[in-house]
């Protein structure tokens, strides 16, 4: 047993002096995910002996709070990670060039202006000195086309950028750092924070509750469930359990991207970023963003089959059209020769 306390010691004071790792943070949700009835708050009072002591090891303070000093808080980062939402690289305008130039329309014109010009340069052309011309009309008419679209779409996605960059800076959370309040986005929102959570507010991290009055959560983005969920501290939850079916006992726990409905209340701050349950989502759409059609809709998934049957229309009747010309062509020269 000495021995086991002392290597879990060590193990711990490599994180950076803190007591807990995201492992066991995580072992928290999962106990509540997993729960018949208070499992989560067990789990809590029996391997971390409580919410105080939780607190502590995450070197916070329930009524403080954490150290508002810059150099703690990296040390904090390091361990836990960060809060920052994932902004996704913005394209360059080749990346719409390239778009553009997949559209099927274009990809015929191309090939009909490559075969014109070659044609009209060739000595099968009636006239060589000019025929080429028409071919070069269709390039200069696809150069526009691909410009236009190209620049109009990278404008569009740049103001997008800034505009949802302006808006992330409107999220202002309160929050209790060595026993004072302060204003914070909520992109600066450690593990360890001690937050508010009030009425109409969407929770930008999962936590667990250490003061509420009244609270409800509408979580139907994490579970689908619509019926608002009533959350309670810790010592309401064990004190009115009696009170409640074992299956709908009020829990502590708090998770990002649901919404307040009802009062308001303070949360001990246990997982953020990516480590949260909207940041595991977001992970998971984004290992699944290269199948292109489990990002649409089935209304977008029509429109473009039948944008690509006749996109596949047009290519034919192309195909058919120049196998008409070509023919016209070889029998007008055929005729020319034989007759002459």
């Amino acid at each position: 047993k000495s021995k086991k306390k002392k290597q879990f010691i060590y193990n711990h004071k490599m994180i950076n002096g803190f007591l807990i790792d995201k492992a066991e943070i995580d072992d928290i949700f999962t106990a509540y995910q997993q729960r018949k009835t208070n499992d989560e708050i067990e789990y809590i009072n029996n391997k971390h002996g409580g919410l105080e002591n939780l607190a502590k090891k995450l070197k916070s303070d329930l009524k403080k709070g954490i150290s508002s000093n810059e150099d703690s808080n990296r040390q904090r980062v390091e361990a836990f990670d960060d809060n920052l939402r994932y902004r996704e690289p913005m394209p360059s305008f080749w990346h719409y060039v390239v778009e553009a130039l997949e559209d099927t329309i274009l990809r015929i014109l191309i090939l009909c202006a490559v075969f014109q010009i070659s044609v009209g340069m060739s000595p099968l052309s009636e006239n060589p000195k000019k025929d080429w011309i028409d071919g070069m009309a269709i390039v200069f008419a696809i150069v526009v086309i691909v410009v236009t679209t190209s620049v109009t779409n990278y404008n569009k996605e740049k103001k997008f950028k800034q505009l949802s960059d302006e808006n992330f800076k409107k999220f202002q959370v309160v929050v209790n750092r060595d026993g004072s309040k302060y204003n914070i986005s909520d992109e600066e929102l450690l593990v360890g924070d001690i937050c508010k959570v009030d009425l109409g507010m969407i929770i930008p991290a999962d936590g667990i509750l250490i003061q509420s009055s009244n609270l409800r959560v509408d979580e139907a983005s994490l579970t689908g469930e619509s019926n608002l969920m009533r959350k309670e501290t810790i010592d309401t939850c064990l004190k009115n359990q009696d009170k409640y079916d074992p299956k709908r006992l009020p829990s502590p726990m708090l998770f990002s991207g649901t919404t307040i409905k009802e009062g308001y209340g303070w949360m001990l701050v246990l997982a953020t970023g990516k480590n949260s349950a909207a940041g595991k989502i977001r992970e998971h759409v984004m290992q699944n963003k290269n199948d292109e059609e489990s990002n649409q809709t089935p209304l977008e998934i029509k429109l473009g089959d039948i944008a690509e049957d006749i996109g596949q229309f047009g290519l034919w009747s192309a195909i058919l059209t120049l196998a008409a010309l070509l023919f016209k062509l070889f029998y007008s020269k055929y005729e020319q020769m034989h007759y002459r």
